[in-house]
């Protein structure tokens, strides 16, 4: 495991480039990497095969603003949040250009976020499994989801490409979210009852996951723009009730 302790000089100029970090494993937080109130810039590594009992099966990062690039992240594990990725008071953490695969957790295969506002671009997060949140599990954030592929992910109850809570008000575009398969039925996207979540979802691909999006509570939720897999548009009971998407 490699740990970034609380240093106010390790920011973006400090780089970690073309590592290989598997076989890692933690009692606690972090299978692969750490970063505690420290934000380096993470480069064409490979982080794999890594195990953290609680949270972040291959990188965890708590008050830190890491820049995670063209990085393949695949095959960890976490007893908790976060198979691939957790990340907890981030600030404005970036993951670009990655591969987030088969890992796996009980909340969130792909990737954690909490309390967060982070950049992901141009990402793949496909194949992860989990209980609930096979690609993301949201919880009181605000992350920025661009150009990104969630696909073929799996929970064994709700949302397997993304499962929200608490106040998290995602902003989803041009993103491919399909072939995502859940147990509870809820295959794209889920917003847990009794939350104030409030995403937006626009020029994406949302087809193929069982329910493409459902939440259970009265906030307003905006989806313009989207192709559901039909001409029709999505199903709506009372909006869209011949809707085949």
């Amino acid at each position: 495991v490699i740990v970034f302790t609380p240093n106010n000089s390790i920011d973006t100029t400090t780089v970690l480039k073309g590592f290989q970090i598997t076989g890692g494993s933690s009692i606690n937080n972090g299978g692969g990497l750490v970063f505690n109130r420290s934000s380096p810039k993470v480069m064409n590594c490979l982080i794999n095969n890594n195990t953290a009992e609680s949270d972040g099966g291959g990188v965890y990062a708590e008050y830190s603003s890491p820049i995670i690039s063209m990085c393949f992240i695949t095959n960890n594990n976490a007893g908790g949040l976060g198979g691939g990725v957790a990340l907890i008071y981030s600030g404005e953490a970036i993951i670009q250009d990655c591969l987030l695969s088969d890992n796996n957790a009980w909340g969130g295969g792909g990737l954690s976020i909490r309390f967060t506002t982070p950049n992901l671009i141009r990402n793949r997060i496909m194949q992860n499994n989990s209980t609930e949140g096979g690609g993301f599990w949201l919880e009181g954030s605000d992350p920025n989801i661009s150009n990104c592929e969630i696909i073929a992910n799996v929970s064994s109850q709700l949302a397997a490409a993304i499962y929200m809570r608490g106040t998290s008000n995602p902003n989803i575009t041009y993103t491919n979210i399909f072939d995502n398969v859940a147990g509870g039925g809820i295959g794209g996207s889920y917003i847990e009852y009794g939350t104030n979540a409030q995403p937006i979802i626009s020029n994406s691909n949302i087809f193929q996951n069982q329910i493409g999006f459902i939440t259970t509570q009265t906030q307003f939720t905006s989806a313009m723009d989207n192709w559901w897999g039909d001409p029709s548009g999505p199903y709506h009971p009372t909006q869209n009730s011949t809707g085949q998407g």
